[in-house]
């Protein structure tokens, strides 16, 4: 290109009539020699322009591929996430199928037994052995279920400890003689105002009720 404005610029020069003055010759030469300038200035300045453009384009690309890429592998994470926690479901499910009872029949342990739970299994056992008007609830007493709840004690600290632990070793003991008292004041603690104990039932008594009654664990098993 620039030889070819040189070439033009020559013979614009050589066609120049003699006639003009040497002033009017440079007035000429120096418009060709502005208009050159121009073009080569225009060429630079789009140059900077397309760059720009395609900086422009290729940054718009990059951000949609990171966003789309983000997404994606939130969806992942997501899907790992419910397959985990389904994980844990499952594993926490064979577990408890596998845990052992405790001797009351159920999946309490010593680390989660609470007041209520203590209370409910002495006053249930003590039905057995009490006459009232109504007794709903019945645990057959036996040593394992008395030492069993003994052993709690050491594991858990309850408001009334000593009150159970005076009653349990009683009867751990063979000591049934105050157990209608039993009855009454573990009752109380529960809230209980009404059926309370009136007395002991004779032996045969006894076993006729146990005979008769289903225990907690046996009712809510079937």
């Amino acid at each position: 290109m620039d030889g070819h404005l040189k070439k033009k610029s020559k013979d614009l020069e050589n066609q120049i009539p003699v006639s003009f003055t040497e002033k009017d010759k440079q007035a000429i030469l120096k418009k060709i020699k502005t208009t050159e300038q121009s073009r080569k200035t225009n060429a630079h300045q789009i140059f900077p322009k397309l760059m720009t453009a395609f900086v422009l384009v290729g940054a718009i690309f990059l951000l949609i591929s990171i966003t789309i890429s983000d997404f994606n592998q939130e969806q992942t994470s997501q899907i790992e996430e419910n397959d985990q926690i389904k994980d844990v479901d499952e594993e926490m499910e064979e577990k408890k199928s596998v845990r052992e009872k405790n001797p009351f029949g159920n999946f309490i342990s010593h680390g989660s037994l609470k007041e209520t739970d203590y209370l409910q299994y002495i006053h249930w056992m003590s039905h057995q052995k009490v006459i009232a008007e109504n007794k709903w609830g019945f645990y057959e007493i036996t040593d394992e279920r008395i030492s069993w709840l003994i052993e709690g004690l050491e594991k858990r600290d309850f408001g009334h400890e000593e009150t159970y632990r005076d009653i349990l070793e009683r009867w751990a003991s063979g000591d049934f003689s105050e157990v209608d008292e039993d009855h009454n004041i573990v009752h109380g603690i529960l809230g209980g105002t009404e059926d309370e104990a009136t007395g002991i039932l004779s032996p045969e008594e006894e076993q006729e009720y146990i005979n008769n009654t289903q225990e907690v664990s046996e009712i809510y098993n079937n």
